[in-house]
């Protein structure tokens, strides 16, 4: 009975793109678990609702152990905003036990002034270089006596001490 060669040039092939595919496969591996393939945390900060074309939000900051952020809202509007709710929801990824502290109801804010709002989680620290990823809704404003829903996202990369 005759083999044929079909199969061992089949199985040749398999072994010697197997060992390549593994070996690129640990190095990739590698990378990751060194850290050359971490990309860098992109922070943002967004706000939505109708107040999206005339308020400007920066992340403040984000503590040492990625349980509190704070950012600042600008009101480039030019008439004064009143926010007249809080923001009811607050969600930070991985995390739980999340409040935002914010300006008081009926609080007025002039054309060009800012307000903070704080996030605080009692959840597990985040640690360096990672995000603190959060969303915070619910909240109104008045502006010429119509109330408008706003809503922010930001993402803040957390520094070391």
């Amino acid at each position: 009975m005759r083999m044929s060669k079909k199969g061992q040039a089949a199985m040749e092939f398999l072994m010697t793109y197997g060992w390549a595919i593994l070996i690129a496969i640990i190095a990739i591996a590698a990378l990751i678990a060194f850290g050359v393939l971490n990309p860098s945390v992109q922070e943002s900060c967004g706000v939505g609702g109708t107040i999206i074309t005339g308020v400007t939000c920066d992340m403040a900051s984000a503590t040492a152990t990625g349980l509190e952020a704070s950012i600042v809202v600008t009101n480039n509007l030019g008439d004064t905003v009143q926010f007249t709710g809080v923001p009811t929801g607050v969600t930070v990824k991985g995390q739980t036990g999340c409040t935002v502290t914010a300006p008081a109801a009926a609080t007025d804010v002039v054309a060009g002034a800012s307000v903070t709002f704080t996030v605080t989680c009692t959840g597990t620290a985040i640690g360096a270089g990672k995000a603190f990823d959060a969303s915070m809704t619910g909240g109104t404003y008045t502006l010429n006596g119509q109330v408008y829903p706003y809503a922010f996202k930001f993402i803040k990369k957390v520094h070391a001490a």
